[in-house]
């Protein structure tokens, strides 16, 4: 049946959740209300202790374009969510996650978007848990960061963004994050977007009228802009080691790139850098000097076709000691198109 959601569920641990293939929830809530979260907004948690061993299966989860996600957990261990289809988001995510250990995403698919004001509006968000700027309502804010996580078999169409990271808190790196065998459709701005990211793989998706395939920041790639809307230190002003070995793999992943709103446009992006001390503080991100170079990145084996001109295919800058070798760059309109 169709059921119409008029406030936020809230699902706590041990919890498993299964619709079937002709339930949908529909929210009626005003912007602000998910259609379920994790916990409620009494609680205060740390690290990843707040929630465990919640699965969500099944069904069509329809937002209405209320303005909120869908989905939200912070501070879990074992979240599952499978076979979930997840439409009609306006100015947020499908699914928001941050302070998660062990995140499975799989065989779901996540459309229709619109974004009327600034934000990134990935289909799934892997977010810093910093503030309540970036993720309200999920207090302790200790900048725990995700971890294990895997997308697996989705597909994501007609959005402006599929998965990714936008923000970092420096040297708290998101560590073994697996995308892959996902389809994206159709993507206005960037499908995935990787930022402070280690020991990771994105192997094996398909991308389909795409502006952006995939990028991977350790530094923000708004050079000269503002860094301070995306680089933090930590609340507890605790500055860890600052390590450029990414061990990551970008591999076996098939594009056709075609530029839209977005002047940026490429299938593969690789930015990391240095940055002095002075320029730090200009840049509004005081203490974080430090050098963030990308090392040990392998990118293999893709095969990226750019059909607009001012498309590029794969672009690096800030990194060494790593290899981009065996990808087939087919079609691209201008020279710029090939590797830079």
């Amino acid at each position: 049946g169709e059921y119409h959601i008029n406030t936020t569920l809230n699902i706590f641990s041990n919890t498993e959740l299964y619709l079937d293939e002709k339930t949908t929830l529909v929210q009626d809530a005003p912007k602000g209300q998910n259609i379920v979260k994790a916990g409620d907004f009494s609680q205060k948690h740390i690290l990843y202790n707040g929630f465990r061993n919640i699965k969500i299966d099944g069904g069509k989860w329809d937002m209405q374009f209320n303005g909120s996600c869908a989905m939200r957990f912070g501070h879990c261990t074992n979240l599952s969510i499978r076979n979930v289809n997840i439409t009609n988001i306006m100015d947020a995510h499908h699914i928001e996650a941050a302070a998660v250990d062990t995140l499975s995403i799989t065989d779901s698919t996540f459309t229709s978007s619109l974004r009327k004001g600034s934000n990134s509006c990935e289909a799934i968000q892997l977010d810093i848990l910093h503030d309540s700027k970036h993720f309200p309502g999920f207090e302790e804010f200790d900048d725990t960061p995700n971890k294990n996580v895997t997308i697996s078999g989705c597909t994501f169409s007609n959005l402006h963004s599929g998965i990714g990271t936008r923000s970092a808190v420096v040297s708290k790196y998101f560590d073994n994050v697996v995308i892959e065998n996902n389809k994206f459709e159709n993507i206005r701005e960037k499908a995935i977007s990787c930022f402070n990211y280690k020991n990771s793989k994105i192997i094996n998706n398909t991308f389909t009228n795409v502006n952006s395939g995939i990028c991977f920041e350790y530094l923000p790639n708004n050079f000269f802009g503002a860094y301070s809307q995306r680089m933090y230190i930590a609340n507890d002003k605790s500055i860890g080691k600052i390590n450029s070995k990414s061990s990551t793999v970008i591999s076996g992943n098939v594009m056709n790139i075609k530029q839209m709103a977005d002047k940026s446009s490429y299938g593969i992006y690789a930015y990391g850098g240095k940055i002095d001390a002075q320029t730090a503080a200009g840049k509004g991100v005081m203490n974080c000097a430090g050098d963030y170079t990308i090392s040990d990145l392998s990118i293999s084996n893709n095969t990226v076709n750019c059909s607009s001109s001012e498309s590029r295919g794969i672009f690096v800058t800030g990194v060494n000691n790593s290899e981009i070798v065996s990808n087939r760059l087919t079609d691209y309109a201008s020279a710029e198109s090939g590797i830079n």
